[in-house]
């Protein structure tokens, strides 16, 4: 009688031991006890728009990036108070006859986290970040498709992910200074101060 029911016991236990482990198993692998993983990328959405419809050679353009943040997450301004702190910036990809000559920022905000003491400088929400290009007069007449990517590190009130960029582009076409050209979009781009 002893016997059986010291076997019974280990056979309960056994039982048990087993159950815990299938049930963390199962508990994990479907993320129930993770945290929310995201990709930096899932966080950022960017779309182009321009000035005009075209461009003459040795004129200028603008483009505006409309940046999108996922709600609860934030992305560091341009401009950053600590050294290790990574500020937003807009690449653009080397071509011959298109100067950049800088981005506008909007002016950031100042927020405070529980992971810093000082508040910090931040972009949230939607943000139009400008940029001037000049195309030079001796380009060829033709479409141009000028490319890049902006580069930022996005945090919530929790975590930083990883630095990462999104790359963008747009084509235009390049014509002679003849031509007609139309302004588009003139509202995004309207009354904005270099930050």
């Amino acid at each position: 009688m002893e016997i059986r029911k010291t076997v019974a016991t280990k056979f309960n236990r056994g039982n048990i031991k087993f159950l815990i482990t299938l049930l963390s198993v199962l508990f994990l692998s479907t993320g129930w006890g993770q945290p929310d993983f995201i990709s930096p990328k899932d966080v950022v959405s960017v779309d182009v728009l321009l000035s005009q419809d075209r461009v003459h050679r040795g004129g200028e353009v603008k483009f505006v990036l409309i940046t999108e943040i996922k709600e609860g997450w934030h992305i560091n301004a341009n401009q950053v108070d600590s050294e290790f702190a990574i500020p937003t910036e807009i690449i653009i990809d080397t071509l011959n006859g298109v100067i950049p000559s800088g981005s506008i920022f909007p002016e950031f905000e100042r927020k405070q986290f529980p992971f810093s003491e000082d508040a910090l400088p931040v972009f949230e929400g939607k943000i139009n970040i400008i940029t001037l290009l000049t195309f030079a007069d001796n380009l060829p007449i033709g479409e141009v498709f000028v490319s890049g990517s902006i580069y930022y590190q996005a945090c919530n009130d929790r975590m930083c992910l990883n630095p990462t960029e999104i790359p963008w582009g747009f084509k235009i076409d390049v014509v002679e200074p003849r031509e007609t050209v139309t302004e588009i979009n003139q509202d995004l781009f309207y009354d904005k101060k270099t930050v």
